[in-house]
């Protein structure tokens, strides 16, 4: 997995809750192996604001073909 344009767009303090969502924006076939997904990446404080972003690449594999 892969970090891209991480951004840190607000502080968190000691005694915030934080959670993540993440969004598919994009998918790249890579042949029989699998591909590779660009994932947009937000955390949240307990407000609904973001603290963070970035965007997160994947590869995810195929399973394998059965005979």
């Amino acid at each position: 997995m892969a970090m891209d344009k991480v951004r840190f767009t607000a502080p968190t303090k000691i005694g915030d809750t934080i959670h993540v969502e993440l969004e598919v924006v994009g998918k790249e076939d890579k042949g029989e192996l699998g591909g590779v997904i660009t994932l947009k990446e937000s955390v949240k404080n307990q407000k609904g604001e973001a603290v963070a972003l970035s965007t997160l690449k994947a590869f995810i594999g195929r399973p394998p073909k059965s005979a």
